[in-house]
């Protein structure tokens, strides 16, 4: 079997059990995978024979899937075009991680807002422990003072 051949069964047992857009997906994933292999100095029948039967690999993605259409499982693609891998997400996952990151977020800000009242408490307890008892009798005696200095 070689790479078309792979490529085309796998397809052919996916087809109606997943989205076309994750069909898509997948087709370009283990095209990408196989040519990177390859170019990494294996062979075709090497990475072939590693990945299996094509019919298994569908049967484990759909399982995998939840034989959902468009399901909410991530995917890796490989892009070896300036040593870079990529990791592309299906739009399901995608909303899960900015709904994690404004969780996140939010968690961050009320921590900030924890330190800071938190610096304005103590500070404030600082004050009325330590600086009022000193300065209302110091407050007193400066107004008695004045007061009778008038006179």
């Amino acid at each position: 079997m070689n790479k078309y051949e792979f490529i085309t069964n796998l397809q052919r047992h996916l087809t109606g059990k997943v989205s076309s857009e994750k069909l898509q997906e997948l087709t370009a994933y283990y095209n990408d995978y196989i040519d990177s292999q390859i170019r990494k100095g294996r062979t075709e029948e090497e990475v072939l024979r590693e990945l299996g039967d094509p019919r298994l690999l569908a049967k484990s993605i759909v399982e995998t899937e939840g034989g959902r259409e468009g399901g909410g499982i991530k995917s890796k693609t490989v892009y070896e075009e300036g040593g870079q891998e990529e990791e592309k997400w299906n739009g399901r996952s995608f909303r899960v991680n900015r709904i994690v990151f404004r969780v996140v977020l939010l968690l961050v800000l009320f921590g900030i807002l924890y330190i800071v009242f938190g610096v304005i408490g103590l500070a404030l307890n600082i004050f009325l422990r330590f600086v009022l008892p000193v300065l209302i009798p110091v407050m007193i005696i400066y107004l008695l003072v004045r007061l009778f200095s008038r006179r």
